[in-house]
């Protein structure tokens, strides 16, 4: 289908000139309110400018106005209700209304001013209410900013009211860039603390004792050796509470320590869930990737370092003493059920015979 420019007296054609084309503007009804109530305003005024009584609403989806009716060409923003390409302005093929032409020098100049002298003042307003929060380097009189109306009666305001709210402007900008550039200072102040009161990177460096006591590695240096060398297949996503370091780090202090969930769930400020889907991970990736240091000790190894006791009752026969931990339970009323739930301090070993229990 050829387009064709709906203006009375246009004789556009698409394909023959090289011209741009727009269609009407649409009502845009799936957004905010005031975005439906300036599409709907700026649909009418394309309607009002066009001024042809002969469309109808089958016409309407292929109508178009060629950019030869616009100061710029092509039509402006729909926000940008001051600029005069809002609608269609020019060669209207009526004198319902006052051609661009003699707007464009004038009125959009005014427009320009009015949208220079609101910024200036919205920016002043603000800056007031925000300079109430703080203690500015001057004393500042700022009761002679009063509020700009919108008309164009404004453009005729005194000059040296103007520079009076411009150097207001201007002296509360200093002020609060200064105060700005305390509080960056402050925060950077405040995170570097925060850094070294939780557990990273940077709480390790230049202090092998803290290695050594966390994770049982000998330096800093082997620390990260050890991370770089499984990094890759950790796992740290845009929600992840831990970074790579952090959870490998998490790992080793919990093999070293043998800290409880919650212990570490509070010093990583993270969940027991967290901590322990993480202890999981890493501890298989240390397995897939360094699982080949791990030796287990000869016969004689074990023989010479098992306790006399189990020597002398066990021979050779003792591979391992795993040393178990009491599980406490709530105290039976009756004796019988006191005495059956007491328990000494126990071992278990096992041997080429299996499990025992002493």
């Amino acid at each position: 289908m050829v387009k064709t420019c709906l203006m009375v007296g246009c004789t556009a054609r698409g394909g023959g000139e090289q011209r741009s084309f727009f269609r009407l503007p649409a009502v845009i009804a799936n957004q905010c309110e005031k975005t439906k109530q300036l599409s709907e305003q700026r649909r009418r005024l394309w309607l009002t400018r066009i001024s042809r009584a002969d469309l109808d609403g089958v016409k309407l989806e292929y109508a178009r106005v060629c950019g030869a009716h616009f100061v710029t060409g092509k039509p402006a923003a729909l926000f940008d209700c001051d600029n005069p390409d809002w609608a269609p302005s020019l060669l209207l093929g009526h004198s319902k209304v006052k051609p661009a032409s003699d707007l464009t020098a004038s009125r959009k100049e005014r427009v320009q001013q009015r949208a220079h002298k609101r910024k200036l003042y919205d920016a002043a307003e603000s800056l007031i209410s925000l300079s109430k929060s703080f203690k500015p380097n001057k004393d500042l009189e700022i009761s002679g900013v009063e509020p700009l109306p919108d008309t164009d009666e404004t453009l005729t305001a005194e000059p040296n009211s103007v520079a009076c709210q411009t150097d207001i402007s201007m002296s509360l900008i200093d002020d609060m860039q200064s105060e700005l550039n305390r509080l960056t200072q402050e925060n950077m102040e405040l995170r570097i603390k925060v850094e070294e009161s939780t557990v990273c990177q940077r709480t390790f460096e230049n202090d092998d004792g803290k290695v050594k006591f966390y994770t049982g590695l000998p330096s800093f240096t082997l620390l990260m050796l050890l991370f770089n060398y499984i990094s890759d297949e950790l796992i740290c996503g845009p929600s992840s509470c831990l970074n790579k370091f952090q959870q490998m780090v998490l790992t080793l202090m919990r093999l070293r320590l043998n800290l409880s969930v919650q212990d570490i769930a509070y010093h990583f400020n993270v969940s027991c869930p967290t901590v322990s889907r993480t202890f999981s991970h890493v501890i298989n990736v240390m397995y897939h990737n360094i699982g080949f240091l791990v030796k287990w000790p000869s016969r004689e190894a074990l023989f010479e370092s098992t306790p006399m006791e189990f020597r002398k009752q066990y021979g050779v026969r003792v591979s391992a003493i795993i040393d178990c931990f009491e599980v406490f339970t709530d105290r039976p009323t009756g004796l019988m059920a006191q005495a059956q739930t007491w328990s000494n301090y126990s071992q278990f070993y096992f041997g080429s015979m299996g499990w025992a229990y002493q």
